[in-house]
Parts: structure tokens; sequence; C-alpha cells
């Protein structure tokens, strides 16, 4: 009997080890297309404003037995180093203040 359950532990902790072993999820950027581009330019304040619509199509492999689902994103726009801009779902607070 003792023979038993420490063979059914041994395959549960292998079974554990490899078939249930979690990895992480394999994310791609299979394209991304700027869809608006409307620039203004004000000679007197010499300013250059930007006004970008972009489109981005990610998909996400899930190599686990088990499933998970993803809740509402954000992103965050980057021009060297500083976030010049921010989008997410209504009512998304970033630190120092609303998204937007």
């Amino acid at each position: 009997m003792r023979r038993r359950a420490a063979a059914a532990a041994v395959a549960i902790i292998i079974i554990a080890l490899t078939v249930y072993k979690v990895r992480e999820p394999v994310m791609t950027m299979n394209s991304v297309a700027v869809r608006n581009l409307d620039l203004q330019a004000s000679s007197s304040a010499g300013i250059l404003a930007a006004n970008i619509t972009v489109a981005a199509d990610v998909s996400v492999k899930n190599p686990n037995a088990a499933t998970f689902e993803l809740g509402p994103s954000a992103t965050a726009v980057y021009y060297r180093g500083r976030a010049v801009a921010r989008r997410g779902p209504a009512g998304t607070r970033w630190r120092g203040g609303r998204c937007g």
C-alpha cells in the first residue's frame, strides 16, 4: 500500500513539474499602421502640434494548459525617455493624475 502511495506521489510530482509548468505567454506584434496624421505649426509661437492615430495588431499565444484572460489595457508614448502621451480605458489613473 505504501509503495502505491509513493508511486502515485511521484507521478503527481512529475506531472506537476512537466505538464503544468507555468510558462510566459508569447506576445507578437503583427502590424502597426498610422491611420491619421495631422500636423499643425504655429509660426508665431514656434510650436508644432501633432495628432496621430496608430492602430496595432497584437496576438498572444498561451503555451500553458490553463487559460487566462486579459483585462483593459493602457499605453504610453515615450519621446527621449519621457512620456508624451498616455491613453487607457475611461477612468484609468496614471501617476500624477488622469491619463489623457
